[in-house]
């Protein structure tokens, strides 16, 4: 990443909100693969499905990880992040299965603004007047795009969704300095596996290659947004890069018009609006 960002010349701060937006197109894709696979799949068997595809794909890239990189001394971090995939990724498959596309992740979203008071908490950082302005900015985004009636059992998974993410974000700085994104991303979902498997057992479904594959392309899209995030989580301060993830909306807005004929209502371009606006101000911060 870094030979990237020095052949393009580009500062940390840029760098890492490219790196947030490539990783919130994926994840927009992932959504929609999520949606195809219908309301009627457990979130469980989902998300047990989706560990084993990430870890598929991520063991030959493991093995050529040094041992001093694989940041084994903060297991206890590792444990609790893959926990919050789990919640947060049940939670995701419940709302985007039931919802519009642009509802459920406008629910999501409340996710930068909860990374705002989690890192002023948790890590201690100091968060500058014009950021909670910012961040006002954003939440009122957000609240044109909701619609009352999608705080149903999915929404509640939607939020839920939002705080695991943010803690998720944030917890990557607690990780050793010289750990690799592989590792990361690697133990945490190897760590939240067994507590998945026994809870899925329960309510198994049976497969076909069609759901398969959207599972597996779920799990590559999740694995490139989670590592985006690692990646600019761990290089800039959460308040100077965290609206950035607001650029995601737009992607899913997109997307549900063009493969769901979701129209965007008034309210929803009016949000939208303020989203990036936010955004575009949040670069602007030295």
């Amino acid at each position: 990443m870094e030979l990237i960002r020095k052949r393009f010349a580009l500062d940390l701060q840029t760098f890492a909100i490219i790196t947030l937006i490539l990783g919130n197109l994926a994840q927009a894709f992932s959504d929609v693969l999520v949606k195809l696979i219908g309301p009627g799949f457990s979130p469980l068997q989902y998300m047990l499905l989706r560990q084993l595809f990430t870890l598929l794909l991520l063991l030959p890239l493991m093995a050529r990880v040094p041992r001093s990189a694989w940041g084994l001394g903060a297991w206890k971090w590792h444990l609790l992040r893959g926990h919050l995939c789990l919640l947060g990724g049940g939670g995701m498959m419940l709302a985007l299965t039931q919802l519009p596309l642009a509802s459920a992740n406008a629910i999501f979203y409340v996710s930068p603004l909860l990374t705002l008071p989690l890192a002023a908490w948790l890590l201690g950082e100091k968060i500058h007047s014009r950021i909670w302005l910012l961040g006002g900015l954003g939440l009122l985004g957000v609240l044109l795009v909701l619609n009352p009636g999608d705080f149903h059992l999915a929404g509640l998974g939607a939020l839920l969704t939002a705080f695991t993410l943010a803690l998720f974000n944030i917890t990557g700085r607690k990780l050793p300095a010289g750990m690799s994104v592989v590792a990361a991303l690697f133990w945490a979902n190897l760590m939240a596996m067994p507590l998945t498997a026994g809870l899925a057992i329960g309510h198994w479904q049976p497969l076909d290659w069609r759901l398969l594959a959207l599972i597996g392309g779920s799990g590559l899209m999740q694995l490139l947004y989670h590592a985006s995030c690692f990646y600019a989580y761990r290089q800039v301060e959460a308040s100077r890069i965290a609206a950035t993830e607001y650029s995601g909306l737009m992607f899913v807005m997109l997307l549900g018009v063009w493969l769901f004929a979701e129209i965007p209502s008034w309210n929803l371009w009016l949000g939208v609006a303020l989203i990036l606006l936010a955004i575009h101000w949040q670069r602007r911060l030295r």
